[in-house]
């Protein structure tokens, strides 16, 4: 079965999360393979997909399991479910936005209209029950633990609750009696580190995504390089995938809209 290279451009919510479609913006993704999936979805779990393959490979040469059923994506007919199910060519571009404390290095996001970021990729399955393909509904903020009164993820309520949770897991790092003060003297900075955090990432307003946390002493020492960083959709990342040639990494003075 050919292969095939198909770029395509799809609408965008307002802002990053949001749900209102715009009509200024659009991105951009490039699917590359085959010109047909072969795809498996469960018969009792609604949207399940089970196995995503290239019809000419060795695995689709396997039986198909008894509780699910068989279904051939069309991708130049579905191009989004395709780069769902199969993925995109290019990773999405990161963005360094200029905010925080000054002595605190911008945080690195990825391009809010990047195809993962945009979407809900859960959004792309086949209904069994109807035999068609769904539609596509954009990445959402909701709050399925109930944290945050603000009814967001990424909201105040959600920042304070992990960083109270942040503190109280280190406690007993300085509460020893017989720790070393060389020990304790970089826990306690990061604690304080903990505690500002409200008051030096207050001018970033709602957008909370953009805080960066700060490392433990353990994640220094242990050469870790990032803290605690929500994620959504999530960014492709890996040295064998390119960046696409369409976007490049940028600086922005403000939270992306």
């Amino acid at each position: 079965m050919a292969q095939i290279t198909k770029t395509v451009i799809f609408p965008c919510s307002t802002e990053w999360l949001g749900q209102d479609q715009s009509t200024t913006t659009v991105g951009i993704a490039t699917y590359e393979g085959p010109e047909q999936l072969l795809t498996e979805w469960h018969k009792e779990v609604p949207g399940q997909c089970e196995r995503t393959l290239d019809p000419n490979s060795k695995d689709a040469e396997k039986p198909c399991p008894l509780d699910c059923v068989q279904v051939m994506l069309d991708c130049s007919k579905y191009p989004l479910h395709a780069l769902a199910l199969w993925g995109q060519k290019y990773r999405g571009a990161r963005i360094i936005v200029e905010v925080g404390p000054s002595d605190i290095d911008n945080p690195s996001i990825a391009d809010p209209h990047d195809f993962q970021e945009t979407f809900d990729q859960r959004s792309f399955y086949y209904d069994v029950a109807t035999s068609t393909w769904s539609n596509g509904a954009f990445n959402h903020d909701g709050d399925p633990t109930g944290i945050s009164s603000e009814g967001v993820q990424f909201g105040w309520d959600w920042v304070r609750s992990t960083r109270n949770q942040m503190l109280d897991e280190c406690d007993g790092r300085v509460a020893a009696p017989d720790t070393p003060a060389s020990v304790i003297a970089p826990w306690k900075v990061y604690r304080q580190r903990l505690r500002d955090l409200p008051a030096d990432w207050a001018g970033i307003g709602t957008a909370t995504h953009l805080i960066v946390w700060p490392m433990d002493p353990d994640q220094v020492a242990a050469g870790k390089t990032f803290g605690v960083i929500p994620a959504v959709g999530g960014d492709i990342t890996g040295d064998l995938v390119p960046t696409d040639p369409n976007t490049d990494n940028a600086n922005l003075n403000n939270a992306p809209n």
